[in-house]
């Protein structure tokens, strides 16, 4: 895989993790009609809470992801499910996962390695290793499609997507 594909797939990785952690961007989504009245009252109480405290709900919002990302999943054999029909194996001496109903074993670095790693569905899309001291708070992604673009930023805990216009 070519260096800027690693990259590429390295912030990818990053960048949606915070975004799926996130569950949603309250700066793209305010004043726009949404299809959950939760939605609205997730949102409000959110805000409320981040003005009892002297702050503002993005940022509020932003330490629970961080708080969140911190918890620790309890270890079952060996590694935990993560995702459907994801398993990590954490025992190992090789980042390890266990993919889909057939239990496809990919293995990455070694241990001592810290590496991200793109899945779509049960196949690894690629691999790039994390510099030291990255974060995934400041990891984000722009996708270009023919008609969309989206984008993921872990620094403003934010995500959406805009329409591109038809070429002319």
């Amino acid at each position: 895989m070519k260096r800027l594909d690693k990259c590429l797939v390295g912030v990818l990785a990053g960048s949606a993790l915070v975004g799926i952690a996130m569950g949603g961007a309250m700066a793209y989504t305010a004043g726009r009609p949404t299809a959950s009245l939760a939605v609205d009252e997730a949102e409000q109480a959110l805000a409320a809470i981040a003005a009892k405290h002297g702050t503002d709900p993005q940022s509020l919002l932003g330490e629970l992801v961080e708080n969140r990302l911190a918890d620790r999943l309890p270890l079952k054999g060996g590694g935990n499910l993560v995702g459907t029909d994801v398993f990590v194996g954490a025992g190992g001496e090789r980042n390890t996962l266990i993919l889909g109903d057939q239990h496809e074993r990919w293995m990455g670095a070694p241990r001592s390695k810290a590496e991200l790693v793109v899945i779509s569905g049960q196949t690894v899309l690629g691999s790039l290793p994390m510099p030291e001291g990255a974060s995934l708070r400041n990891l984000s992604v722009i996708g270009f499609q023919p008609d969309k673009v989206f984008f993921l930023d872990g620094k403003e805990f934010s995500l959406g997507h805009l329409v591109r216009p038809k070429p002319e």
